[in-house]
């Protein structure tokens, strides 16, 4: 089925599965498993056997969803939460101009040529860039956890408490030196890049 009518024919059965089955939301693993259900005979559209099979998989998914929120919105009748996560439809509030608002995700996947172009390489490298970010999100929260941070601490708070830290256990000071070059560490991988390796 060529993709035009398989987005034709996806749209009004997600917003009835989105209305009757999963009137309280649902997650995109969950409507995917439902939709292979519901058309055995289009193995392609809804795979998860690769990672670009994945990747068009939800590109298709989310695309057909903005598309779907576009049109509610139009309609002034409805609203619709995208995410991986959670999908569900929401009361439409009047006073909110949301399709004004810029949106970066809704114009990725309502720009079709991004289905078109994106190959197993360029999902490699999506996917390569995604486990960096969220090695990045470990790296700092772990760092965080160690100046007895939490994950909402802005840059002057970090910098205060690790002064305070290094300052208690410096070891010209008596303080343990592997406890020192612990704080000295998170402080370091708390630092912009920029900052991590100055030109010299």
């Amino acid at each position: 089925m060529a993709i035009s009518a398989q987005i034709a024919a996806l749209e009004p059965l997600l917003e009835r599965l989105l209305r009757d089955e999963f009137a309280a939301g649902v997650s995109e693993f969950a409507l995917i498993r439902r939709l292979q259900q519901l058309h055995p005979q289009q193995p392609a559209a809804f795979s998860l056997d690769d990672d670009l099979a994945l990747f068009r998989c939800h590109f298709l998914l989310f695309h057909t969803l903005y598309r779907l929120r576009d049109r509610l919105r139009a309609q002034r009748t409805d609203d619709l939460l995208i995410g991986p996560l959670m999908i569900a439809l929401q009361p439409w509030q009047p006073g909110e101009v949301a399709l004004a608002r810029p949106d970066p995700l809704r114009d990725y996947y309502l720009d079709r040529t991004q289905l078109r172009d994106t190959d197993a390489a360029a999902v490699r490298a999506l996917l390569d860039q995604f486990w960096c970010a969220l090695d990045g999100q470990h790296a700092r929260a772990e760092a965080l956890q160690t100046l007895g941070l939490d994950l909402n601490a802005d840059a002057a708070t970090v910098r205060r408490r690790y002064r305070e830290l290094a300052m208690r256990h410096h070891p010209d000071r008596g303080g343990d030196t592997a406890q020192f070059q612990a704080i000295a560490n998170a402080w370091q991988q708390l630092q912009p890049i920029d900052r991590r390796h100055p030109l010299r």
